[in-house]
């Protein structure tokens, strides 16, 4: 069992270093600033953009205040139902907010007890995205 665990932790450190390394590239910009000058005011907003690395197009859309948080749904532009919804605080979009501001710098996270380095957002957006509390597969 123990080998098993230790195998399962190898593919994992080995697909998330990727992950991380492939979202350090230009095309993986995670908003314009136009999304994020409406996300600041919590605006509906929707962008369409393309990532080159993924091959991949992708919906970022803002859907407005909910229960005074901010509603956010990131899914690909075909299949809705691969995607996610977060519900941000005032507090958790300045996080965001603040995070995009500081480019390429990097920021630590914690992983299942791994610790990356990556770009701020990136370390900011695995936060959320692992918190139920924030974030939810719309397959969940």
């Amino acid at each position: 069992m123990k080998k098993i665990i230790f195998y399962i932790s190898i593919i994992l450190f080995g697909l998330l270093s990727m992950t991380f390394s492939l979202a350090s590239t230009d095309d993986m910009a995670a908003f314009s600033q136009k999304f994020l000058n409406n996300l600041a005011s919590c605006t509906p907003y929707k962008e369409i953009r393309k990532i080159d690395t993924f091959d991949i197009t992708i919906v970022q859309e803002i859907k407005g205040l909910k229960n005074n948080k901010c509603v956010y749904e990131n899914y690909p532009i075909n299949h809705r139902n691969e995607g996610y919804q977060c519900q941000y605080t005032e507090a958790q979009v300045l996080q965001i907010i603040q995070a995009m501001k500081k480019g390429n710098q990097k920021d630590k996270v914690s992983v299942y007890g791994i610790n990356y380095e990556s770009n701020a957002i990136d370390v900011l957006q695995t936060k959320f995205i692992n918190d139920k509390n924030i974030c939810k597969f719309f397959e969940d």
